[in-house]
């Protein structure tokens, strides 16, 4: 019987170093494993997948570039509204 995690379980750790221009992502969380995924397939001289489909344990994925780690500032109240209008109106649009 295979083990499950749980949610709590599922980390992700990040790392990179001021020495190399490279960041390691391992983890557990499908939502973004699904997005390093499509990153590898789009751009596969910067994302690297290196143990995707060996069963058990956190993916690793390589970046050639630790800058494209990147801590945002949080969005503004008027720019998540913003947001939120874009979206609607797209949706009522691709909907018809």
């Amino acid at each position: 019987m295979a083990y499950r995690t749980t949610a709590w379980e599922r980390e992700t750790l990040i790392s990179f170093d001021m020495e190399s221009p490279m960041a390691y992502v391992e983890t557990e969380n499908p939502r973004i494993i699904r997005q390093l995924h499509k990153r590898a397939k789009e751009f596969p001289e910067t994302y690297q997948c290196e143990n995707a489909g060996r069963g058990l344990g956190p993916i690793k994925f390589t970046l050639a570039d630790s800058g494209l780690i990147r801590f945002a500032k949080p969005a503004s109240s008027a720019q998540r509204e913003a947001g939120r209008k874009k979206a609607h109106f797209m949706h009522n649009n691709l909907v018809k």
